[in-house]
């Protein structure tokens, strides 16, 4: 299964090898907010997610420019973001977030990142890039890996 257009969210995905202890992530799952303009990914991931230990999919927009809106209602840890949408510029909205105190980690889910965006995107905010042709479960273990630098 590919996170891209051709997501088929019938199979099924195995679990990650990297996992926090399971015991606390029921009590305090991961709280996910994803930011894309397709509605078929969002829906994709959140059914990939509720399937998760731990995970828990608080909130899904189609544009940055309710970027400070969603998370200021969904208090996320982690916000799952692809750059390429309409509106309000994805990089520029997650700068003035990430500069905020208490501020989401940001994983830029993209199927198209050249390594001068990613570099834009570290020195404004990012801690972590995905491509839109991993795995689900890659993009699990990224997200857990972000989590775990919180706190």
């Amino acid at each position: 299964m590919r996170l891209g257009p051709r997501f088929d969210v019938t199979l099924q995905i195995g679990r990650s090898s990297i996992q926090p202890e399971v015991s606390n992530l029921s009590r305090n799952p991961i709280r996910v907010l994803c930011v894309d303009d397709d509605v078929n990914l969002r829906n994709a991931l959140a059914r990939f997610f509720s399937r998760q230990t731990g995970i828990e999919m608080v909130g899904a927009i189609d544009s940055a420019s309710e970027l400070s809106r969603a998370i200021n209602e969904h208090r996320p840890h982690i916000v799952v973001m692809d750059l390429g949408m309409d509106g309000a510029d994805p990089l520029t909205e997650m700068r003035n977030i990430a500069m905020s105190t208490n501020a989401p980690r940001f994983v830029i889910l993209s199927g198209s990142c050249t390594p001068e965006v990613a570099s834009r995107a570290t020195e404004m905010g990012a801690s972590a890039f995905v491509d839109k042709s991993s795995q689900p479960s890659e993009l699990l273990a990224v997200i857990r890996r972000v989590a775990g630098m919180i706190g």
